[in-house]
């Protein structure tokens, strides 16, 4: 929002602040969903697939990002 309202912020300052943010934010929350998922299966004392497990969560992130690339604005809100 700050590129589109104030300055433009160039590409490769953009492309940075990305691979910082999926460096400390998105890997460590990743692993931790899993985490999170195989304490609950096994709480319920259900099967844990992992396969099926990753199969959702990357079926869940290319339809968030087709849904921002599609309407950016209110996806970021």
């Amino acid at each position: 929002m700050l590129h589109h309202w104030w300055i433009p912020i160039p590409f490769q300052v953009q492309a940075g602040i990305l691979i910082i943010g999926f460096v400390f934010l998105g890997i460590p929350h990743g692993a931790a969903d899993i985490l999170v998922a195989k304490y609950q299966s096994s709480a319920t004392r259900t099967y844990f697939s992992l396969r099926n497990f990753l199969l959702q969560y990357l079926l869940q992130i290319l339809l968030f990002g087709l849904f921002l690339w599609i309407f950016p604005m209110p996806a970021l809100l």
